[in-house]
C-alpha cells in the first residue's frame, strides 16, 4: 500500500485514473479574501453574502497561544 502512494502520478494508474474521474462544473459562487498575520492573524472576505471576518489563532499544542480563535 505505501508503496503505491509513493509512485508518481504519472504512473501506469495515476494520470490516466484522474482523467476519467474529472468532470466540468459551472462556478456557482466567488470570493476574494485576504489572510494577514499568519498563524497568529485574521482572514477576511468583504464580498457578500459572505462577510467572513476570522481571528486565527495556533493551539497550545502547536506551540500557540491558543485563546479564541480558530485553527489556521
Amino acid at each position: 500500500m505505501a508503496q503505491n502512494l509513493l509512485r508518481p502520478l504519472t504512473s501506469f494508474r495515476g494520470i490516466n485514473s484522474l482523467a476519467g474521474s474529472m468532470r466540468a462544473y459551472s462556478v456557482m459562487y466567488t470570493a476574494h479574501c485576504t489572510a494577514t498575520g499568519g498563524r497568529d492573524g485574521r482572514a477576511k472576505c468583504d464580498d457578500d453574502p459572505a462577510h467572513l471576518d476570522v481571528k486565527l489563532v495556533r493551539p497550545k499544542e502547536m506551540g500557540g497561544t491558543g485563546g479564541d480563535g480558530t485553527n489556521p
